[in-house]
C-alpha cells in the first residue's frame, strides 16, 4: 500500500507525481521542500490500537489531494494504482485508513468457473480471514462431512 499524488482528471486517474509505501503501523509526513511536495517516513512506528493504520499527515502550507493504492512491481518499473482518493486535505490535518483484507470462501452449486460476480454474494461465507495474519503462502482444503456439510483446514492438518 502507499500514499501518492494521484493526478485526475474529469473523475479519471491519469497517473502519480510520486508514492510513499506504507505497512500497517505506519505513517507517513508530508512536507514543502525545495523540491516540491516530499513525503517523509516517520520514524516510531505506531502502537496499540493504531499498529493496524496507515496514515498520512499533511503538514504543507496549503491543501492537497491524495490518495492510498497498491504499489506494483520494483525500482523503475514500479507503478501506483491508487484505489481511495480524498481532495483537498487540509494543512495540518491527518487522513488514517484502516486496512484489513479479507480472505472468504463460499460453496455454492449455482456457481461456474467463468462466472463474474457482478454484485453481493448471497451465500454466507463458510470461511473468513484476515489476510494480514496469513503467511506470503498457505493452502485450505475443503472437506466434506459425512453428514453434507463442509469444513475448511490448513493443508498441513490433512
Amino acid at each position: 500500500m502507499a500514499f501518492g499524488f494521484p493526478q485526475v482528471n474529469r473523475d479519471n486517474y491519469i497517473e502519480a507525481e510520486s508514492w510513499q509505501e506504507l505497512k500497517l503501523g505506519e505513517a507517513v509526513t508530508l512536507i514543502d521542500s525545495s523540491m516540491g511536495k516530499t513525503f517523509t517516513p516517520d520514524a516510531t512506528p505506531m502502537t496499540g490500537s493504531t499498529s493496524r493504520l496507515m496514515t498520512l499527515k499533511n503538514r504543507c502550507r496549503d491543501r492537497v489531494d491524495v490518495g492510498i493504492g497498491f504499489v506494483h512491481g520494483d525500482g523503475a518499473t514500479q507503478t501506483y494504482e491508487p484505489t481511495l482518493y480524498w481532495e483537498g486535505v487540509g494543512s495540518n490535518t491527518n487522513v488514517s485508513i484502516q486496512f484489513t483484507p479479507q480472505l472468504k470462501i463460499y460453496l455454492t452449486k449455482d456457481y461456474q468457473a467463468t462466472d463474474i460476480l457482478r454484485g453481493d454474494i448471497e451465500t454466507p461465507s463458510l470461511f473468513t480471514r484476515d489476510l494480514n495474519t496469513l503467511a506470503g503462502v498457505t493452502a485450505w482444503n475443503v472437506v466434506e462431512t459425512s453428514g453434507g456439510s463442509f469444513n475448511i483446514l490448513p493443508a498441513s492438518k490433512l
